[in-house]
């Protein structure tokens, strides 16, 4: 879904508003990265989210059937929507944590790989602008998800 949010920005941003080849790609890749991290926080990695009274196993999260009730010490059922957050303010500040990590390592990968690689495939092998980016983010895109994994996710 992230590489079909940056292909479509990227549409956009140059067929649109007219943004010469490497600024939309520049835009497309944070568009991609905002899209992609609300998705971890809420699919990928929403199991991690600990300390916060939200704990759910890969058949949960996948099925959006229950959570860990840690007060409790079992399961309960909710709805797709429902999440229950103990303090606000500490998970906000510990999204906001996890926005900045993801857009630091994500955002830096993307944009300097898709950047430099987009504007290396436009110019030396001639592809055509989608075509280039969609493999400049191929090449990216197993980097970001180790670091995710490894760090910005742990």
């Amino acid at each position: 879904m992230g590489v079909a949010a940056q292909l479509a920005a990227l549409a956009f941003f140059n067929r649109v508003l007219g943004l010469g080849a490497l600024i939309a790609t520049a835009a497309a890749v944070e568009t991609a990265v905002l899209h992609n991290f609300i998705w971890h926080e809420r699919y990928t990695w929403a199991d991690r989210i600990a300390g916060f009274g939200i704990r759910r196993s890969r058949h949960d999260r996948a099925s959006g059937s229950g959570i860990w009730d840690s007060q409790s010490d079992h399961w309960k059922r909710r709805s797709f929507f429902e999440t229950r957050i103990p303090n606000p303010k500490s998970h906000a500040a510990e999204v906001l944590r996890r926005l900045f990590l993801f857009n630091l390592t994500n955002g830096s990968v993307s944009l300097v790989g898709n950047v430099m690689l987009t504007g290396f495939l436009l110019t030396q092998a001639h592809l055509p602008l989608l075509a280039a980016n969609l493999v400049s983010i191929t090449c990216c895109a197993l980097v970001n998800f180790t670091v995710s994994d490894r760090w910005v996710f742990r």
